[in-house]
């Protein structure tokens, strides 16, 4: 039975992980629907981190099914997901500059203006980002630790 359930497994994506990932949509939309982020700021750090935890989660999963990948020694497979943990995170902080852009020209913000919105509350968050990218690779760090930790065990 485990080694069906451990083929089955390598063919398909990680249920756990799929399962991760449809809850932990769902709770960022009701966040955003209740403006939970804007009541309770803090609300944004183990949302981070559980980005950085699922981005790296995955990295690992898909990662080990790909041939070259799995001959790859564990340094340079721990770099690798930390790596994508943080490509994601940029591009999350991208598409919430876009968000707020979108924000500030519905707002009756002239175009041209934009740049000037940015030195103004709540769009002059260089610390939040900041933070927020280095709430990412906490999360991506925790993954690749337990996973360096974990996989001697898997051969046992």
């Amino acid at each position: 039975m485990e080694q069906a359930l451990g083929a089955a497994q390598k063919e398909n994506p990680p249920v756990l992980l799929a399962a991760y990932s449809v809850g932990f949509s769902i709770l960022h939309v009701a966040l955003n629907l209740t403006g939970a982020y804007i009541l309770h700021p803090w609300v944004d750090i183990p949302m981070h981190v559980g980005g950085g935890i699922w981005v790296a989660w995955a990295a690992l999963a898909f990662g080990e099914r790909l041939a070259p990948v799995r001959t790859l020694p564990a340094w340079l497979k721990v770099c690798g997901v930390i790596g994508a943990v943080a490509l994601v995170g940029v591009l999350w902080e991208l598409w919430e500059a876009v968000g707020d852009t979108y924000l500030i020209l519905s707002g009756g913000v002239p175009l041209g203006d934009v740049p000037g919105a940015f030195g103004f509350a709540p769009f002059n968050a260089r610390w939040d980002t900041l933070l927020d990218l280095f709430n990412d690779l906490v999360g991506g760090v925790l993954v690749a630790g337990a996973w360096l930790l974990t996989r001697g065990r898997e051969a046992r």
